[in-house]
């Protein structure tokens, strides 16, 4: 109880130091999140970020393999590559030989709210895979964030230490290069990959693409929003051959909203409905 009281007292004093140090210039936030708080004082137009650790319990971390549907492979990511586990034999199939740092495989780009919860930046995620309602495919990226920018962020009471920890991760600003995730298929029983025929989808920030499939297993859709939102479209994929169309186009000056456009298939017809402000009006459209 001491140790958390402490831990707290530490927290705002420095909290309130850096506001005080900055005072008529700047401006401070902050908020408590599952298993830590950041703190955010802005000095015309630069940051520091206060992380305290270890307030709040955090959640148990998530397993790193992601299973399949019918619980015959289990698919995680070592040295950068992508593997599949026989659940039942053992066996291990390596579906990626190319990895490499920064440039991996099912692996979505850490936030920094994830380091500060694990305490380090190497952190332990699931694979990122979206397997086929069949489990016949699964569709999963690689991205190449080595020519991203990165941010470096200090947590100045890290749990367990008295000295401050920096953690950096990919935070492009303004005119930097952007992450790249290239979206890719594997035919499970033949071992084929199929890359899906887009340009390498530019990731604004962290985590990585979001695909769904359709329950006939055929075919799978994502939505994907160009930098500066100037539009977003909803993509459908043919699962066997990688071919790609654009069923949906939502663009608008300066920017499309991405917090009030949406864009989804609506079960069991499978018609489309969406947000637009084409006409003028924001319009819910089918």
């Amino acid at each position: 109880m001491r140790d958390l009281i402490g831990r707290l007292v530490r927290c705002a004093i420095i909290s309130l130091f850096a506001a005080f140090l900055y005072s008529g210039q700047s401006s401070a936030q902050t908020r408590l999140e599952p298993g830590h708080s950041i703190g955010k004082v802005s000095v015309d137009g630069a940051f520091l970020w206060i992380a305290c650790s270890g307030l709040v319990s955090s959640r148990p971390m998530s397993a790193r393999q992601k299973t399949w549907p019918n619980k015959r492979f289990a698919a995680y990511v070592s040295e950068h590559n992508l593997y599949l586990r026989d659940l039942s034999t053992g066996a291990i199939i390596q579906l990626t030989h190319d990895g490499a740092p920064s440039c991996d495989y099912a692996t979505p780009l850490p936030s920094l709210r994830v380091m500060v919860d694990q305490g380090t930046e190497d952190v332990k995620q699931p694979a990122a895979v979206f397997w086929s309602p069949d489990s016949k495919k699964l569709v999963t990226y690689r991205i190449d964030s080595r020519n991203s920018g990165r941010f470096t962020s200090l947590q100045f009471v890290p749990p367990e230490q008295l000295r401050p920890r920096a953690f950096t991760y990919v935070y492009p600003l303004p005119g930097e290069v952007l992450a790249k995730a290239e979206p890719i298929i594997f035919d499970i029983q033949s071992g084929k990959r199929i890359d899906v025929q887009t340009p390498p989808l530019d990731l604004p920030f962290q985590d990585g693409p979001a695909f769904e499939w359709f329950a006939d297993s055929k075919s799978f859709n994502y939505d994907y929003d160009e930098r500066g939102y100037k539009a977003k479209e909803l993509r459908v994929v043919d699962a066997a051959t990688g071919e790609q169309k654009v069923l949906v186009r939502e663009q608008a000056e300066p920017y499309v909203d991405p917090g009030e456009t949406f864009l989804r298939f609506v079960d069991p017809s499978q018609e489309v409905l969406w947000s637009s402000e084409q006409g003028g009006a924001r319009d819910l459209l089918c």
